[in-house]
């Protein structure tokens, strides 16, 4: 319900039983027909790359994991505790920075391409500068040491939790490449013609994945280990 007796109401207008009751028998009483139909489409950015901080934060929201135990898992991913030789599966887990190293860029927007397909990849590097003003830009965002080893080809070699933060961190970082997502919305305004009731509907649907297809294979491999 967006406009009520020719008012436009906020998200807050009917804060009273009463107020609310008088809308619904008004609706009721009503002959509501479609008004007007509009079609847009958006663009849905993918995350920036990770620092110390954003990877805390999203290992907690996402994994349930505490700051501890997050820190804990990637110096054990960036020390290669999973390998005999000791070769580190990201790089150094304390950062400010999201910069990424050029030959990273690279070396996954070529992932991308012949993984994706070429519509997956921007027309330019996506080159990220940290928002803080005392970040060292020479620090590199955390990603991992090789792009084409996907979480995937580690089941079998890292614990449970690690290789759900190796997940993150490696998704995260060619997300980060990617081209944005286009997303369609259609929006349904419904009112009667004394314009006394405007009820507004809308529907959003993916047009183009673009980041969007990393998060849904993601989450197709979760479903499918569960």
């Amino acid at each position: 319900l967006t406009a009520l007796r020719g008012e436009k109401l906020k998200k807050f207008s009917l804060t009273e039983e009463a107020a609310a009751l008088d809308a619904v028998a008004l609706i009721k009483a009503s002959e509501v027909v479609v008004r007007q139909v509009k079609e847009s489409v958006s663009s849905r950015s993918p995350r920036r790359p990770l620092s110390t901080s954003t990877m805390q934060q999203l290992a907690s929201s996402r994994l349930g994991l505490t700051v501890a135990e997050t820190m804990l898992l990637a110096q054990k991913l960036y020390e290669g505790d999973h390998s005999s030789d000791g070769e580190g599966l990201i790089t150094y887990m304390r950062t400010d920075g999201t910069y990424l190293s050029p030959s990273f860029v690279t070396s996954a927007r070529a992932f991308i391409e012949e993984k994706y397909g070429e519509a997956y990849v921007p027309a330019t590097p996506r080159l990220y500068k940290s928002r803080s003003k005392n970040a060292q830009e020479a620090h590199e965002a955390i990603r991992p040491t090789d792009v084409r080893l996907e979480p995937a080809r580690l089941a079998k070699k890292l614990d449970p939790k690690a290789l759900k933060l190796y997940d993150l961190i490696w998704s995260t970082s060619v997300a980060c490449q990617m081209t944005d997502a286009k997303i369609k919305t259609l929006s349904f305004d419904f009112g009667d013609e004394a314009e006394q009731v405007l009820l507004r509907s809308s529907l959003s649907a993916v047009a183009f994945p673009g980041h969007l297809a990393l998060a849904a294979e993601d989450e197709g491999e979760e479903n499918r280990a569960k």
